[in-house]
Parts: C-alpha cells; sequence; structure tokens
C-alpha cells in the first residue's frame, strides 16, 4: 500500500520549429493545379422566401416553406428571457416535467407522441421558447395540446424536485470543474454584478420556490410580443390557414408588450488599463486563461473586418492564435481568439480569447498571447487563403430551411435589409491584407487588455507581469457553492492546527496529573481506538467529512478523554480484582452518559438536511466507539494491557 515517489522530469529545451512557409509539398503542389469550381450562391431574399402574416399586433407568423418531406418544425417565441427575470430558467424545466390540470405528465407526453410529434420549452436571455416538431397532418392537435398546457398548467411537486435537482447538480459542476470557475470570472470581467452567475436565485431561494410562483411567471411571459416560427409545406397548411389555427385554438393575451431584447440595458465594464483578475487554485494542474478587449459600437459596417480579422487571427488551426502558440510552441491544448458581435446594432462588440495549457507552460503562454494581441504578425503571403476560403465558405453557408425565418429576423435587427453576403461577397474578392492591418489598428492593438485567469498563482511570476504593464486585481468568486467550499477548507485547516495543538496540551496536563507516561497511554487508549473505529465506519459507509460534522470532532475527544481519565483513575485506587470489576464502580454512570448523549444525536441522524444528518451518524458512531473501548473491551485484553503498561 502506499504511493510510489514521483520522478520529476524537466521540460525539454527544444526550441519552437519555424515553419519554411516559401517551400510547398508535393502533395500541395498537387492540389493547387486542382480548378476550383465555383459556386453560385442563392442568396436569401427576405420577402419571397419568408411569408410574413399578422395574427394580431404583436404577434406575427413567419412561414417557411418546407422543401423537403412533412415534418414540420414551430417555434413560439415570447419575446422575455432570463436576462430579464432569472425564474424563467426554472419555470422551462418544471413544464418539462408537467402535466396539465386534466392529464398527468406521463399521459401529456403520451398525447404528443400518439399523434407523432415532441415539444421542449427552453429559455435564452432574451426569449421564451415553446418548440414543437412532427408530423404536419396533426399540427392543429399539436397547438391545442401545447395551449392546455400553457393555459391549465399543474407543476407537481415532483417538478419542482426536478427543478432543485437540476440546479444543484449545475452548481456542483460550476464549483468543482476549473473551466466553470474560469467561464464564471470572465462573465464577471464583462458583466460584474451582473453576470449570469451573480445576477440569479441562491439555491435557497429556489428550493423556497412554489408551483404557483412559477405559473404566475408563466401568466408574465404570456403578455409579451410573440414571434412564430413555421417550416411546412404550404399545400398541406397555408400561412393564413397556420395563422388561423392558432387566433382559434391558442390563447393570446391583448396590449402585449415589445420584445425585451430592444429594449434591455446590455453594458460591458469598461477598461482603461491592463489588469489580471485572478482566482488562485493550489491544486490546478492546468490553467484556464481568457482574454476581453472592449471594442466600439457595431454597425453592419463593421461585419467585414470582423470576419476578415477572426479569421486570419483565430481562424481554427491556421489561424494566427493556434499556430503560435499551439503548433509551433506546443504552449496549449486549446487556444483561440475572436471578436463577437451583438444580436442588435448599436450595442458594443468586443474581442475574446483563450488560452488552456498546463501550469509550467503558463507564463511563456501568456507571453506569446499577449505579443499577438500588442503586436501582430504580418503573415501577407496568407491573404489570398483567408479570401478563398471566405468567398467560398460563405457561398456554400445559406441557412437552412428550418433556421431561415430566425436568421433573418437576427439580421434584420442587426441592420441589414438584404442578405449580407451579397455585399460580403464583393468585399471579400476584393480585400488586401491591408484591410486585416487596418481593423487591427482600429480596434486591437493598444486597447487595454483583460485577463481572466484561474490558475496555481505559485507556477506565475505576477511581477514579471507587473513589469509588463498589466496590473494584478485578485478576485474572489462568491455564491453558496464558492461559501461552501471555502468554509469547509477553513475549517479543516483550523481543526487541524488545533487538534495538534489541543492534543499536546491535553497529553501535557495528563502527564503533570500522574507523573507517569504508561498512565497517560492509557488515559488517550479510548480515544484513539474510539477514532480509528470512527475513521474505519465512515470510509465503509461512504461518509465524508464536511464543516456540519466536523464540529462535533472536539467533543468526541472530549468524551474520549473523559472516559481515559475514568478509566484510569479507576485502575489506580483500586486495590485488587480484576479490570472489568474495577471498570463497574464508574461504568452505569458512563453507560448512562453515553446512551443520553447517543441519543440527542441520533435524533439529528433523522432530519432530511444531509449536513445535519451527518453530524447525527459521526457524533453517534464516535462517541459509541470511545464509549465501547472504555465499557465493552475484552476483559483479559486490557487487564493484559494494563498490567503490562503498570509493571
Amino acid at each position: 500500500m502506499g504511493t510510489a515517489p514521483k520522478d520529476k522530469i524537466d521540460k525539454p529545451g527544444f526550441k519552437p520549429v519555424v515553419s519554411n512557409l516559401e517551400v510547398k509539398s508535393e502533395y500541395v503542389q498537387k492540389l493547387d493545379k486542382v480548378p476550383v469550381t465555383e459556386f453560385e450562391y442563392q442568396p436569401v431574399r427576405f420577402e419571397k422566401d419568408i411569408t410574413l402574416v399578422q395574427i394580431k399586433p404583436l404577434v406575427n407568423l413567419h412561414f417557411v416553406e418546407n422543401p423537403v418531406n412533412d415534418v414540420f418544425s414551430l417555434k413560439i417565441k415570447y419575446g422575455i428571457g432570463s436576462y430579464t427575470n432569472s425564474k424563467l430558467s426554472h419555470l422551462a424545466v418544471a413544464l418539462q416535467y408537467s402535466g396539465t390540470t386534466e392529464k398527468s405528465a406521463s399521459e401529456f407526453k403520451n398525447e404528443f407522441a400518439n399523434i407523432g410529434c415532441t415539444y421542449s420549452i427552453t429559455v435564452s436571455d432574451f426569449s421564451f421558447n415553446v418548440n414543437i416538431e412532427g408530423i404536419e397532418k396533426n399540427l392543429p392537435k399539436a397547438i391545442e395540446l401545447i395551449n392546455e398546457l400553457l393555459t391549465k398548467p399543474d407543476i407537481t411537486k415532483t417538478a419542482m424536485g426536478k427543478v432543485v435537482e437540476e440546479e444543484k447538480l449545475t452548481r456542483k459542476m460550476e464549483d468543482s470543474e476549473p473551466q466553470s470557475v474560469a467561464d464564471a470570472l470572465l462573465e464577471y470581467v464583462k458583466y460584474g454584478q451582473k453576470s449570469d452567475y451573480i445576477d440569479r436565485l441562491s439555491l435557497k431561494e429556489i428550493i423556497k420556490l412554489t408551483p404557483d410562483d412559477l405559473i404566475s411567471e408563466l401568466e408574465k411571459v404570456k403578455k409579451y410580443e410573440m414571434e412564430i416560427h413555421y417550416v411546412g409545406r404550404s399545400k398541406t397548411h397555408s400561412p393564413e390557414k397556420v395563422a388561423e389555427m392558432f387566433a382559434s385554438n391558442f390563447k393570446m393575451e391583448d396590449n402585449l408588450t415589445k420584445n425585451t431584447s430592444a429594449t434591455a440595458k446590455i453594458e460591458l465594464n469598461q477598461y482603461k488599463e491592463n489588469i489580471i483578475f485572478f482566482v488562485n487554485d493550489k491544486k490546478a494542474l492546468q490553467s484556464n486563461i481568457y482574454f476581453f478587449i472592449n471594442g466600439k459600437p457595431y454597425d453592419i459596417s463593421e461585419k467585414f473586418g470582423v470576419n476578415i480579422f477572426n479569421t486570419y487571427f483565430g481562424g481554427g488551426f491556421s489561424g494566427l492564435v493556434m499556430q503560435e502558440i499551439r503548433e509551433y510552441r506546443s504552449l496549449s491544448y486549446s487556444a483561440w481568439g475572436y471578436f463577437q458581435t451583438p444580436s442588435l446594432r448599436g450595442r458594443e462588440m468586443a474581442f475574446t480569447g483563450y488560452v488552456g495549457t498546463q501550469a509550467d507552460k503558463t507564463m511563456e503562454a501568456l507571453e506569446v498571447y499577449i505579443d499577438l494581441l500588442k503586436n501582430m504578425p504580418q503573415k501577407v503571403e496568407r491573404t489570398d487563403l483567408i479570401k478563398n476560403y471566405l468567398i467560398y465558405s460563405g457561398s456554400t453557408s445559406r441557412p437552412s430551411f428550418r433556421y431561415l425565418s430566425e436568421t433573418v429576423v437576427r439580421w434584420k435587427h442587426e441592420g441589414f435589409k438584404e442578405d449580407p453576403y451579397l455585399t460580403l461577397q464583393k468585399q471579400y474578392k476584393n480585400m488586401t491584407f491591408e484591410d486585416i492591418n487596418r481593423f487591427y489598428e482600429a480596434n486591437v492593438k493598444g486597447k487595454p487588455i483583460v485577463i481572466a485567469f484561474v490558475g496555481n498563482k505559485k507556477k506565475i511570476d505576477m511581477k514579471e507581469l507587473e513589469k509588463a504593464g498589466i496590473k494584478v486585481d485578485s478576485c474572489t468568486l462568491t455564491g453558496i457553492s464558492m461559501l461552501t467550499r471555502d468554509l469547509k477548507k477553513l475549517i479543516i485547516e483550523n481543526l487541524r492546527s488545533s487538534m495538534w495543538a489541543s492534543g499536546l496540551i491535553i497529553i501535557l496536563v495528563l502527564f503533570l496529573c500522574y507523573r507517569s507516561l504508561k498512565l497517560v497511554l492509557l488515559s488517550t487508549l479510548p480515544l484513539i481506538t474510539g477514532l480509528v473505529i470512527l475513521s474505519g465506519s465512515m470510509a465503509v459507509l461512504g461518509l465524508d467529512f464536511n464543516f456540519f460534522n466536523l464540529i462535533v470532532i472536539p467533543m468526541i475527544v472530549g468524551i474520549g478523554i473523559d472516559d481515559g481519565v475514568h478509566l484510569t483513575n479507576t485502575f489506580i485506587q483500586a486495590d485488587n480484582g480484576t479490570m472489568p470489576e474495577k471498570l463497574s464502580r464508574t461504568g452505569r454512570a458512563a453507560v448512562l452518559t453515553t446512551l443520553t448523549t447517543v441519543a440527542g444525536f441520533g435524533s439529528i441522524a433523522l432530519s432530511s438536511y444531509p449536513g445535519l444528518r451527518s453530524m447525527g451518524y459521526v457524533a453517534v458512531i464516535g462517541i459509541s466507539a470511545v464509549s465501547y473501548t472504555h465499557l465493552r473491551a475484552h476483559e483479559t485484553v486490557l487487564d493484559l494491557v494494563c498490567r503490562l503498561l503498570l509493571e
């Protein structure tokens, strides 16, 4: 048993491989001779490819023809999402497990299955979505059923339990996965207190939610603007017929409120200096590092620059980031970087980058990435590669008919009045490397760099970063999960040091009292044996220490020492007789105190709360163990041990 010693291997002093970009392999030369097939792009025609029918004010049907089969797609989007109301994500989960006042959850799902349809409830930042797919001849029945769910929901305790269960699992993953911690830190860097990880219900608040609370939120959702996206064959159900189905069989409120995506105030944090937000993870073997740079308000005129820069700088394996950091230097397992554009013109665009690397390679990876941002290499020879990629990938990336209407709505929100590729294609054909460099100079070079970093602080030379002009600011993530983890860690560390101190004090007091190491050892016998039994029992039962059950350890120590002192004093004061006879003088009192203490903590062991329950388990096992050693150990063994110790 045990752990084998680990050999520490120094990193080899290999230098990065420098590619000879002026030489082409025989295979590439053959590929270059293959004639390029010109694709004729079929642009999306906003007015012709999508039929728009207004069912009532702020309720619009977007109808797209299905050219393939008789399977329809239906998406009902209410104009409010989790950005405005964090309870909606829990409402979506609850409805997935709910039935109606007329049908149980299983009966309701069976009704959908019987008509060859499926449904799901989802939520995004700015929409609450009802999604249905199925055989299009059964569309009227599907609309009736989903209307029943939305107007007569029966959210049971089982559904509420699923809400809590899924949220507990999510937050446990957030706490345990370094990547999740890094994602949370990036959200904080971008949005501060409006981060999704902060501006949400606590687990305690979620547990307190009732079915009536969620049904009340559903009623609020139905008072917002509706987008209905339908894909089907017009020969089966024409746009007008689908609109009539909703008007007749789907309840829609009057005086609806406009979509919150157009009115919500979304502001990114603004930074005027280079800074690192750092979360120290002492056990981290890898570092997760995000980079963030503020941008300017987005306009469709920026689309061309964003696309060519993203392709050059972070375009997969051929992008600068991956080539310089992973391929040339083997500094990371993942690396990327690109400008993100908002879904609504006028809102701020921003650069986000990432490096995932080994802890011992962190400083070098950081330095390389920062240098790429500050002094972007000018690889002019890649211009034609980027140009051809954007032209041909764009010509083959027309939106699928299933998502066509939603894509067009998004394009309109960005400010486009026609298919963006019609303009971009012309710009791609005339692009030069100077266009890439111009975008870089205007949006990246010289801008404050913000770094969100989760890793082992011992592996990073913070002074070197500060010399490079980057201010280091340590961050502390908060929340129930983080608080629980930190409390457990703090209690264990303090308990370990206090137990050593108290152990030394106890031994010193016993020695001053008895003036004999043998008697001191005899006094600690019940405690030592009891703690061994406790540890073994917890391992067998699969119990872990937490900051609830650790609280009772000092009490077990106290009871164990008390029993040991009684054991020793009884032996010393006895004139003759065997050990059990001597123990009987104080045994009755010890039995009574043990039983009453175990009874008290035994009641806690019946608690429905896991923390209190574990406290009861540890107390009952520990107290019983030390008392068992004191009172019920085998007569011959105890008598022999005591005689050997005192001879």
